[in-house]
C-alpha cells in the first residue's frame, strides 16, 4: 500500500443503503446512521493507474471502471486477517467482484 499514490487520490461512496448519506452526523449516537454507511461501497482512485475500493458485507458487487488501454494487476484482500486471497490481471473496462467475504477490498495497478 505504500506505493499508492495517496495524495493524488480522489475518494468516492458509491452508495447501496436505503438511506441517503447525511450531510454531518448528529453528535448522538445514531446506530441506524451508522448501520447504513457501514452497508456502502468505499472507493479511492487515481484514474487509470490506481484504484482501492472496500466494503464491509459479503455478497456485495464492486464496480470499477478501469480506464486507459493497460491491463490491470488486481488484488481481492482479506482486510480482516491481512491476506491477500486472490490475484490476477484483468483488462481496462468495466470490471466487477462480488465479494464472499466481509471486509473485502479490491487493489487493482495498471501494468
Amino acid at each position: 500500500m505504500e506505493e499508492a499514490p495517496v495524495f493524488e487520490m480522489t475518494p468516492r461512496l458509491v452508495k447501496l443503503s436505503s438511506r441517503p448519506v447525511p450531510a454531518d452526523i448528529p453528535d448522538r449516537i445514531d446506530r441506524k446512521i451508522i448501520d447504513d454507511l457501514n452497508n456502502n461501497i468505499y472507493v479511492f482512485s487515481k484514474d487509470g493507474e490506481h484504484y482501492l475500493a472496500y466494503t464491509q458485507d459479503a455478497g456485495r458487487t464492486i464496480e470499477l471502471e478501469l480506464t486507459g488501454d493497460k491491463e490491470y494487476a488486481l488484488q481481492v484482500i482479506d482486510t480482516w486477517n491481512m491476506k491477500v486471497v486472490a490475484e490476477k490481471t484483468v483488462p481496462a473496462g468495466n470490471f466487477q467482484h462480488k465479494t464472499e467475504m466481509p471486509f473485502t477490498a479490491i487493489r487493482a495497478i495498471a501494468k
